[in-house]
């Protein structure tokens, strides 16, 4: 399709709306002056309220300038690979066989962040903010970082960046509220769970955060930053998680937050006893359903 042609493009029928708890279902028509037109879909059949004239199974042509572009401001190289491997296999089930929107991604070195000191957020600020600068002129739409604790400086680094930065709380809320958890664990970095920002994202959603106490709290955020940043898993982190789940699933948690995007590799579908909420799954599906609306 010519870029005149693009520029002629008028949506003309939105049949149905992006519903994540549907597992994205889209269906837009977008119809062209000489009535050409473009049907992108999640691989349904022919939906029964379509317009008239809009054949059934029309082959699926991939849009990319419909989409946004997606920027990856990456802290570590664990969470940013999960992270681009589930917006990638999340656009397949909306978009069809090997699609997915334009992506970017730009990082400094871990050690930065790591080594920044007794001004750490300041240093996390400037990073970030760089990261925004150099997507945008790579020509991102809106950005994500796939990784928790950096979201502590949100609301220092959103005034001065160029495009909008999806937060990963705000993710992690919904699919809370969509499994209707009541009493969720909060798992992180001592950085993350001595914040305030799942707190903040929280309060009044009638979901009360349960948080580990304070040497449960070391021991976590050692098991992250010696092990899993770097892709270890030890026998002794598989046993201190399955323990701590099993200790608050009996003080009546009905779900666990796994607040940092590596704890995912530890923690499973098959090994917990509670429902996951995963902030790397609901960061990586927000920002599909931003790009694709």
């Amino acid at each position: 399709m010519s870029g005149a042609e693009h520029t002629n493009l008028e949506v003309s029928c939105i049949l149905s709306s992006f519903t994540y708890l549907k597992g994205c279902r889209v269906y837009c028509v977008l119809v062209s002056p000489h009535n050409q037109y473009v049907v992108v879909h999640s691989g349904l059949r022919h939906p029964p309220d379509a317009p008239a004239g809009v054949p059934p199974n029309k082959s699926v042509r991939y849009q990319r300038d419909f989409m946004k572009h997606i920027g990856i401001a990456a802290v570590t190289a664990e969470g940013a690979a999960l992270v681009y491997k589930r917006i990638c296999s999340f656009s397949e089930m909306c978009l069809g066989e090997h699609c997915h929107p334009e992506i970017s991604l730009h990082s400094f070195s871990f050690s930065e962040h790591v080594s920044a000191g007794p001004n750490g957020r300041i240093k996390w600020a400037q990073l970030i903010t760089q990261s925004a600068i150099k997507l945008h002129a790579s020509g991102a739409d809106f950005m994500i970082c796939p990784s928790n604790t950096p979201h502590d400086v949100y609301s220092l680094v959103t005034p001065h960046i160029p495009i909008p930065w999806l937060h990963i709380t705000s993710s992690v809320r919904s699919i809370a509220e969509s499994k209707d958890i009541k009493r969720a664990l909060l798992l992180g970095t001592k950085f993350t769970v001595e914040s305030d920002m799942y707190d903040n994202e929280f309060s009044g959603s009638g979901i009360e955060l349960i948080k580990p106490d304070n040497a449960e709290a070391t021991q976590t955020h050692q098991h992250i930053t010696s092990e899993l940043v770097s892709g270890y898993i030890s026998t002794e982190s598989k046993g201190f998680f399955s323990k701590l789940l099993k200790k608050y699933a009996r003080a009546g948690a009905d779900g666990v937050i796994l607040g940092c995007t590596e704890l995912p590799l530890v923690v499973t579908k098959v090994n917990s006893c509670l429902p996951i909420l995963d902030s790397t799954i609901a960061l990586s599906d927000a920002a599909v359903e931003y790009a694709i609306n």
